[in-house]
């Protein structure tokens, strides 16, 4: 029997919607579906400093995701005493779930027999797990199909997803919510309609002295129209606004805002008048998705459109002088392949480009693949767009790659993104100017027929005759240190263009984004290639209208929208093991103050150390004790100085399981920079001697001595890891630095091991751990000896031992 929802029930006043998470006002996309949850009592949020906070962005992982779900559907967790999975143990928060859904048939685990609660979760395994809760009938699995595909088309189906379909994303909390809360509207009507997208809120009405102002549609406001501005659905959406005596009337979108935060529409005149007097004001609306909007037709050229009378100017041109309009094809040589190409003809299409005209690789170019649209062989410096199409072969890939390899240089650059079913979107960066060659491969493909493709410095920008017209979009960022990218975040639309002007002193870089496109993780890298460390940098986004969502079709000037002034600093490789979870915490401060953290040891295999390792911004390494109560930690530490803090929690037997950084400064940050590393140039023991006694010497530390008993010990059990591939203090039969050592009778020492694919790799994860840097720089060892051995991969593994 199908399994029912927890009752989601939106509870917003009438004139007064607040938002009960701080991080969630009503403007938020998915605030309705977090704001069901919340009164359904299935999330709470975290307390940040007196402020409760959802965090809609932050990835989900698979245990937090099975309780949301189950929470969700109503099913109750069940304490078992049996051990489902080798890592989920008992009395960890999450084990009553596992176990739940594990009974239920909800969850099976890996092929190795894990269930692995702290791996992000990605949308097919959650379209799954929730439809194995609600214990919905799924499609039987085609032969040729992928084990998540009936999940997935009955997901789209009925409208659940409100991101991409992208099956491998991983989905942040915000989406889930918004699943969920889909979900449930959709098995209220027992699964007969599908999801129709709906809100409520505060709905105001533009002022009559707007009348004739461009909106963004570029048409002017007519209080007579039945219109209405909306900040993300489609220009050209129409829908449905009712007060809450039942009387609607249905309004098309053809503007952005409220500007006014607590407000959901703003309604023309006559849309307002139909549901309520003007003198009303405000007034408390539902409204819910009537039409999507109509295709594109082919405009009358805005050249002759002033010669015409006002009827004729909104008139469709007819088909036979559309055709007449079109830009005629030629054709052109491609050409030959450098990266085991395959030179054939190919049909072109010429595009202006300020001036010149620049071929277009035709959609059909690339052999079984079909481009959404053919992209330009010229190209302006700093665009980046989404190479869309999809594949004509029956192989079911999971990968697509994009590679353009720079034709002076060699240098190949590879853009990635899952495949999902037969359809891939990249999104492809022109960063650099030169000549490329541009290839499309799919999963261990190594073959590609290629386009040349030429960037152009960024050209002077035209001014256009078009309406003033005027945008709201707020501009986040974030940094993810993990993999060393820095993600922006804006609002856009089908047709809004969108370009970020990057500042510093007098050089300024512009970096253009195509219609659609709403967020880029840009590389540390670019920064570091780019610009300066410790100086200021202006970030200002910018955006207009296109017709057609190009580049090349804008058409009306770049309009100012808002801005960040942030402090270049150097970023820090952040990592976290997956036996510990730290609560969220502020990672940046602008004064010096007390920093506390709390966590919770998840995985019992683990010990933590009695002490927490703090690296300052002088580069010296102090501890704090560490505080447990239970599987419960706490800690507290004096962030008494400007610049970075590197705080490191480890295992007792050495295991790194928390390196993250703090920032306190008097401006706000991006840490983006480049982490600046000791390194070296030979592979040789005498080479690690020296990186020890560099980072001692800028630290004002005496220069330790090399020792051959301790030398003998450290290529001993380098040369042992390496040829049995493990990485430890301890052994696989048990040896330890103790037993080790025991001969030499030394009273006091320090080991460090590291592995890395190159040896300045392996050296850089020692410099940058809290703990392995207290040994480097300790003024108690004088003495110090140095292993290094390479296994058959060509991968390094290193010993230090440091001794008085």
């Amino acid at each position: 029997m199908k399994r029912l929802f927890t009752v989601l029930v939106l509870l917003l006043g009438a004139l007064n919607a607040q938002a009960k998470f701080n991080d969630v006002d009503v403007t938020h996309p998915y605030f309705h579906s977090i704001e069901a949850l919340q009164n359904a009592g299935i999330v709470e949020g975290h307390e940040v400093e007196d402020r409760r906070m959802f965090f809609p962005l932050s990835k989900i992982n698979r245990a937090e995701a099975l309780k949301l779900i189950l929470l969700s559907t109503n099913t109750a967790a069940i304490e078992t005493d049996i051990q489902n999975f080798p890592d989920v143990f008992p009395n960890q928060w999450f084990t009553g779930y596992v176990n739940t859904a594990y009974s239920l048939d909800v969850v099976q685990g890996f092929p190795d027999g894990n269930f692995y609660p702290g791996v992000k979760v990605r949308r097919a395994e959650f379209i799954k797990m929730l439809f194995e809760a609600l214990e919905l009938p799924v499609p039987e699995k085609l032969e040729d199909e992928l084990w998540y595909e009936p999940y997935l088309v009955l997901a789209q189906e009925y409208r659940l997803l409100p991101a991409d379909d992208d099956p491998n994303g991983v989905i942040d909390r915000g989406e889930a919510a918004e699943i969920i809360y889909r979900t449930q509207q959709v098995s209220d009507s027992e699964f007969e309609k599908k999801y129709t997208y709906a809100g409520q809120g505060d709905a105001s009405y533009y002022n009559e002295n707007l009348a004739g102002q461009p909106t963004a549609s570029g048409e002017g406001y007519d209080p007579a129209d039945l219109t209405a501005a909306h900040r993300t659905l489609p220009l050209g959406t129409r829908i449905k606004v009712s007060n809450e005596e039942g009387d609607f009337v249905v309004v098309r979108i053809n503007d952005r805002g409220p500007y006014h935060q607590q407000r959901v529409l703003d309604l023309s005149g006559a849309a307002f008048e139909r549901l309520a007097p003007l003198g009303t004001g405000v007034l408390f609306v539902k409204y819910e998705l009537f039409s999507e909007p109509e295709d594109l037709v082919q405009a009358i050229p805005e050249a002759i459109r002033p010669l015409l009378s006002d009827e004729t100017k909104q008139a469709e041109v007819p088909e036979e002088i559309q055709e007449k309009l079109r830009t005629p094809l030629v054709s052109s040589e491609s050409p030959d392949a450098t990266m085991e190409g395959l030179p054939e003809k190919s049909v072109m299409y010429d595009q202006p480009f300020y001036g010149e005209t620049a071929a277009l690789v035709a959609t059909d170019f690339y052999p079984d693949i079909r481009l959404r649209r053919p992209f330009a062989q010229t190209i302006p410096q700093g665009l980046i767009f989404e190479l869309a199409g999809t594949s004509l072969k029956k192989n079911r890939f999971e990968m697509v790659t994009v590679f353009m390899q720079n034709q002076d240089t060699g240098e190949q650059t590879q853009f990635m993104a899952p495949v999902s079913g037969t359809n891939f979107v990249v999104p492809v960066a022109f960063l650099e100017t030169g000549k490329f060659e541009v290839g499309i491969v799919f999963d261990s493909q190594r073959q590609s027929r290629v386009a040349e493709v030429e960037v152009k410095p960024y050209p002077r920008e035209r001014k256009l005759p078009a309406y003033d017209v005027s945008f709201a979009s707020p501009l986040n960022i974030s940094v993810v240190p993990e993999d060393d990218l820095a993600q922006f975040d804006w609002a856009s639309g089908q047709d809004r263009l969108t370009k970020l002007v990057f500042s510093q002193g007098e050089k300024k870089v512009n970096v253009v984004f195509e219609a659609g496109m709403s967020r880029y993780a840009f590389d540390y890298a670019w920064f570091d290639k780019n610009f300066t460390v410790d100086q200021d940098i202006a970030i200002d986004l910018y955006q207009a209208l296109s017709s057609d969502g190009s580049f090349f079709s804008q058409r009306t000037n770049w309009k100012k929208v808002t801005f960040k002034n942030l402090k270049l600093v150097r970023g820090f490789p952040d990592s976290e093991n997956e036996a510990v979870s730290v609560k969220p915490f502020n990672r940046y401060y602008r004064n010096p103050q007390t920093i506390s953290l709390q966590g919770q040891k998840l995985d019992d295999n683990y010990t933590l150390f009695e002490e927490v390792f703090i690296t300052t911004p002088e580069g010296l390494v102090e501890t704090t004790p560490l505080s447990q109560n239970g599987n419960n930690f706490n800690f507290t530490f004096e962030a008494d100085l400007l610049g970075r803090y590197v705080v490191e929690v480890i295992g007792d037997k050495g295991d790194i399981l928390f390196n993250r950084a703090i920032y306190i400064s008097d401006d706000p940050v991006l840490p983006v920079m480049a982490n600046k590393q000791t390194v070296v140039t030979v592979n040789t023991k005498t080479a690690i001697y020296d990186w020890v006694n560099r980072i001692r010497y800028n630290h004002k530390v005496d220069t330790i001595l090399s020792n051959i008993d301790l030398q003998e010990v450290a290529q001993a059990y380098a040369e042992r890891m390496a040829n049995e591939n493990f990485i430890g203090h301890e052994s696989p039969d048990g040896s330890t630095p103790e037993t080790r050592l025991g001969a030499l009778g030394l009273r006091s020492y320090g080991e460090n091991v590291s592995y890395g694919s190159n040896l300045n790799l392996a050296l850089s994860g020692l410099e940058n751990s809290g703990s392995h840097r207290k040994n480097i720089l300790s003024s108690r060892w004088s003495r110090m000896g140095v292993g290094v051995a390479e296994n058959q991969k060509g991968e390094f593994y290193v010993v230090q031992i440091f001794a008085s």
